[in-house]
């Protein structure tokens, strides 16, 4: 008996937790070495001792005593094993076992088991925060993450994932059948049927798969499966989906296709530039704008291979960062009459406007410029034709001026007694000095013409006077072709006095008798005037006839302009 006592107490003492045995029976108690080192004084302890004097023991060694005695009054009070967690004052933490064993010989004994579990409470708090941290990155994140892990009965999600798919804690767990995960996304998704595909290529080949899909509510979510080995798990199967939403990202990218589709057909040239001031693409106008066959020779090409290393116009700014810094201000900067490098190395004057876009998920530049080529050579050329018409209309005036006095002293001389043929060549030249006149008019109206400001008279003149003039200045021209009859038949019943701009159809006769005159060289030239006369008015009709070789048809449309 003793030996077994012995052996006993041997097993006993080895063990690492401390254990109490108090027996009805005997009246010392029986404790391991353990709990000996844990609570000196112990073999004073009785069997079934009072509360209070349990109490006044352990409160030297216990700091919530009251959680001790409450779990005493348990097993004493049902005899039955009941189990407890307790602090020690020097910080240790102790589960506490306490139990009623009745012996053969119908004896109980009271047993009290003291396991350390320190290391294990400190472990578990570790665990414990770190799912905390786990679950609040996971809530933090701007993705949907959802896992499944085999061998628990419940997933997991974060708040994301809830948001997209509100009902999942009761609706999917881990290894369903696909029949049942199809029955809860056909609730929220366009094309289920994607999102069921990548779960089932997922599970058959155990290797990141990703897709697309399209939420009812109009929303875009990339999401990417992956079944990955842990472990800490039995079976290391772990089932991780993320989803992120793309949906501004595919609609931002949508705009700038339809934008650069409709740039694309733009007769005006643009391109665009990163805030790093390199071209990332230019439409087909600007490679023609510019020299250039296509756009990829264009982009990856600073703005300044462009500008060229000097300021033009009114202020293109050498510091990109100047220039970038106004846009973010402004968002829009209008360049007048700068100019541009061309591939040739010549420059383009242009207009240039620059736009700051903030589209997509990096801001850009939209850069249109107008080319001012044609508009520079027309203004030019306005100018050339307003100089020669000043010059021409300031001539004409200088030229009137001294033949005037010619023909005023012409005038006078033929009034004085001179002999009849001297007479006769001051009659010639007189008329002769009308017609320069007559030609030197012309000058001036197609000047006028030019200049804008050519003015049709109405006002009364002879008809007469007007006939006699054209008559005797034609009659000047023919003397010298004397094969040609000149040929005159006029309405006597025309009026004497009209209304109308005298010196147009004065210079309209002249220049049709003129030109029949130049391109005839035998026959005739006949000139005819009838008029219409109605209840306000008298219209005239006249009508130059020849013998010569004719007008081109291709220009009987010009020919009164």
């Amino acid at each position: 008996m003793n030996k077994h006592k012995q052996l006993l107490e041997a097993i006993l003492n080895a063990s690492l937790d401390g254990i109490l045995a108090l027996s009805e029976s005997t009246e010392t108690p029986l404790a391991t070495a353990a709990f000996s080192s844990l609570f000196a004084g112990w073999e004073k302890l009785r069997y079934n001792e009072p509360l209070e004097v349990v109490h006044n023991f352990y409160s030297k060694y216990v700091a919530d005593v009251d959680t001790l005695l409450n779990l005493v009054t348990k097993v004493r009070r049902t005899r039955e094993l009941h189990e407890g967690k307790i602090h020690l004052l020097d910080g240790r933490i102790m589960r506490l076992i306490g139990r009623v064993i009745k012996t053969q010989d119908g004896s109980e004994i009271e047993v009290w088991n003291h396991r350390d579990i320190t290391e294990q409470c400190r472990q578990d708090e570790q665990l414990q925060l770190r799912l905390q941290l786990i679950t609040a990155i996971l809530n933090a994140s701007t993705d949907a993450i959802f896992t499944v892990v085999e061998g628990m009965e419940k997933p997991l999600a974060n708040a994301k994932y809830s948001s997209i798919f509100p009902g999942w804690e009761k609706a999917l767990r881990y290894g369903q059948p696909l029949q049942e995960v199809q029955d809860f996304f056909a609730q929220y998704l366009v094309n289920w049927e994607t999102q069921v595909g990548l779960i089932a290529k997922v599970r058959q080949t155990k290797q990141y798969h990703q897709t697309i899909i399209y939420h009812k509510d109009g929303r875009i979510f990339d999401i990417s499966g992956k079944m990955v080995n842990v472990e800490f798990i039995r079976h290391g199967a772990l089932e991780i989906y993320t989803l992120k939403d793309i949906t501004e990202e595919v609609r931002n990218r949508q705009k700038m296709q339809a934008m650069q589709l409709t740039v694309d057909n733009l007769s005006e040239p643009v391109v665009w530039l990163d805030v790093r001031g390199k071209i990332t693409y230019a439409n087909q106008a600007a490679c023609a704008a510019l020299g250039y066959d296509e756009p990829a020779e264009m982009t990856g090409k600073t703005v300044w291979h462009f500008y060229g290393t000097q300021q033009y116009g009114d202020g293109v700014s050498d510091a990109w960062g100047t220039t970038l810094e106004t846009l973010r201000k402004d968002t829009h900067i209008k360049f007048d009459h700068t100019t541009l490098a061309k591939r040739d190395g010549t420059r383009l004057p242009c207009t240039i406007l620059i736009d700051y876009i903030t589209e997509g998920s990096e801001p850009f530049l939209a850069v249109c410029f107008h080319d001012l080529s044609e508009q520079i050579q027309r203004v030019e050329a306005e100018r050339a034709a307003t100089a020669k018409s000043e010059f021409l209309a300031r001539m004409s005036h200088e030229i009137r001026t001294p033949l005037n006095s010619v023909l005023g002293i012409a005038e006078i001389v033929s009034q004085m007694d001179i002999p009849d043929k001297a007479r006769e060549y001051l009659c010639i030249l007189a008329m002769s000095g009308k017609s320069l006149l007559a030609i030197i008019n012309d000058i001036l109206d197609f000047s006028k013409l030019e200049l804008g400001s050519m003015k049709i008279e109405s006002s009364e003149y002879s008809f007469t006077s007007l006939l006699h003039v054209t008559i005797n200045i034609i009659q000047i021209l023919i003397i010298r072709k004397p094969q040609l009859d000149f040929v005159v038949r006029v309405d006597p019943t025309i009026p004497e006095r009209l209304i109308g701009d005298e010196v147009r159809i004065r210079q309209i006769l002249f220049n049709l008798l003129s030109n029949a005159i130049k391109y005839t060289t035998s026959g005739y030239i006949s000139l005819n005037i009838q008029h219409e006369k109605s209840v306000n008015s008298t219209s005239l009709i006249i009508s130059v006839e020849d013998t010569g070789i004719g007008i081109d048809e291709e220009n009987f449309t010009n020919i009164f302009d």
